[in-house]
């Protein structure tokens, strides 16, 4: 198995996770980040989509390029979303939201990170 699949399982799988974690969770979690529990439903939902889409790309016989480059910059977009967020919206989150959020984002830009470098990998 080649490093950029690995990388996309560890993607799905991290993902999956963290989405039913926020809508199992969602009124607990939603307290704790300081945000309405629906809110964590969505994003759970989302994170769900995403991760199901990711899966679905690590799967496949051959790994695409394009599809890869997908979730590098699906991931990508993520982390500046996040950055985009605390910046401009400092009040948005509690001090714990903000810690976990930048924590979680700090393992999506590792997974885009070796996703890329995986691609490379398989390019050589």
């Amino acid at each position: 198995m080649t490093m950029l699949r690995k990388a996309l399982y560890a993607n799905a799988a991290f993902t999956a996770v963290c989405s039913l974690v926020a809508i199992v969770g969602a009124s607990s979690i939603g307290d704790s980040f300081g945000v309405e529990p629906w809110v964590m439903v969505l994003v759970g939902a989302g994170l769900l989509g995403w991760a199901a889409l990711v899966s679905f790309f690590a799967r496949r016989e051959e790994t695409r390029r394009n599809e890869a480059w997908l979730v590098i910059a699906g991931d990508e977009l993520w982390v500046i979303g996040v950055i985009v967020l605390l910046a401009a919206f400092p009040d948005a989150l509690t001090n714990t939201g903000k810690l976990w959020l930048a924590i979680l984002t700090l393992v999506v830009a590792t997974l885009a990170s070796v996703q890329l470098l995986g691609l490379k990998q398989i390019r050589n």
